[in-house]
């Protein structure tokens, strides 16, 4: 056994390429400690903040949801390779190995005894964790609370949120409110007291029913409808952070959205769920006025639209999105 301190635990672990991983978080950059990441056969995470969700969402993407796991409590680190295994405090993060942030130690063994016992322990570790989390679905809407943890933590400066451009072709919807989507038109409203008293702040808004299920730190994703009922080709769409919600924002008498939602130019805002690039707006205007999705995100048909409805329909909208994109581009 040899202890390890500052920039020899990354690379010991590099050389241990290791086969499973069990740490309390992980940080967007763990692409610089696991250099071949599709040796990866299992890695368990605890999904509760300090763990970046889009660092999650891209270990997804290359050993898939059946080979990672969650458990909360987790607090052990143990990176297991064919022929060494590092335990010690580091965690898959910048801070944890870079060298220049947390002070960690470190162990590596080589020995065979040391091996079959942290295997064992992962084993264990991982029983535990699909009891906690047995299904993908389970997965999923655990990673998209984690995803408004960390947007709320990134709004208040709890943590750094850097720019992360994720492509859209890349984007894996996680539920059904992983953001929202709603078309907009011009209005001339009088805000109330509330509101009006933090309007020097406002950046953004969009306006809602008192009905509409819609949660602060989500993301919006808003475009502009025309009085025929389509896109209009003018204006591109916007994603809009929800910051806070004002559930009588507005005070014009007979006007039904009066649900505020308000991104502010006084606080952060985490990374947008996908870049939207001239081929997505495109893809989104024609996805949102065919037959299908128009029933849903156009809603003409009704007096008032109905964000809870139109939610129902969001996988298929990004269904058709992304066949747009791939066929059309």
């Amino acid at each position: 056994m040899s202890i390890l301190v500052g920039n020899d635990i990354a690379k010991v672990i590099e050389d241990c390429e290791p086969e499973y991983i069990a740490v309390a978080y992980i940080g967007k950059d763990w692409r610089k400690f696991i250099k071949n990441p599709k040796k990866l056969k299992g890695v368990i995470i605890s999904p509760t903040l300090g763990t970046n969700p889009k660092a999650v969402s891209e270990l997804v993407s290359v050993i898939g949801w059946e080979n990672v796991y969650f458990l909360d409590e987790l607090h052990a680190k143990v990176f297991i390779g064919t022929e060494s295994v590092i335990t010690g405090s580091a965690n898959l993060t910048s801070n944890g190995l870079s060298g220049h942030g947390l002070y960690e130690l470190c162990t590596v063994s080589k020995d065979n005894e040391s091996l079959k016992i942290c295997r064992e322990y992962f084993d264990d570790l991982k029983s535990k964790a699909i009891t906690s989390y047995p299904t993908i679905t389970e997965k999923k809407e655990r990673l998209n609370e984690l995803y408004s943890l960390w947007g709320k933590a990134v709004a208040n400066k709890m943590v750094v949120s850097e720019p992360s451009r994720t492509k859209f072709e890349e984007f894996e919807l996680l539920s059904n409110d992983h953001f929202y989507v709603s078309w907009y038109q011009t209005a001339d409203c009088e805000y109330s007291p509330d509101l009006e008293a933090v309007s020097d702040v406002i950046k953004s808004d969009i306006h809602f029913l008192p009905t509409d299920d819609i949660k602060k730190n989500k993301w919006v994703l808003m475009w502009q409808k025309t009085n025929t009922d389509t896109a209009d080709k003018r204006v591109n769409p916007t994603w809009l952070y929800i910051h806070d919600i004002f559930e009588n924002g507005v005070k014009d008498q007979g006007y039904e959205y009066t649900s505020v939602a308000i991104e502010r130019n006084d606080l952060e805002i985490p990374a947008e769920p996908f870049e939207l690039t001239s081929r997505v707006v495109n893809a989104l205007k024609l996805a949102v006025e065919n037959k299908t999705n128009n029933k849903f995100f156009i809603q003409s048909d009704k007096e008032v639209y109905d964000i809870n409805f139109a939610q129902q329909n969001l996988s298929g909208l990004i269904h058709d999105m992304k066949a747009i994109v791939i066929n059309v581009g």
